[in-house]
């Protein structure tokens, strides 16, 4: 079954080299490849799941949920602490 968090758990590892304006710019080029190489799904999906919110709810909280938690979690070491 297709999932996009390996995908995301992959593109944020690939984050981890460089400035962080490289790594923000690495993660949104390798998002938007992802999300063109994926279009048709993408497609039916926003179809689909406003039909089915049961799939679309767990959608959001094996993919989405996690996803945006790796994204924070690196951006959390990356960042300054607030002053």
């Amino acid at each position: 079954r297709y999932t996009l968090l390996p995908r995301i758990e992959e593109m944020v590892a690939a984050m981890n080299d460089g400035t962080l304006e490289e790594a923000v710019s690495r993660f949104v080029t390798a998002a938007w490849q992802h999300l063109k190489q994926h279009r048709h799904l993408l497609l039916v999906a926003f179809r689909e799941l406003p039909s089915h919110l049961q799939q679309a709810q767990a959608a959001i909280e094996s993919v989405l949920v996690p996803g945006n938690r790796l994204i924070a979690e690196f951006l959390a070491r990356r960042l300054p602490p607030p002053s």
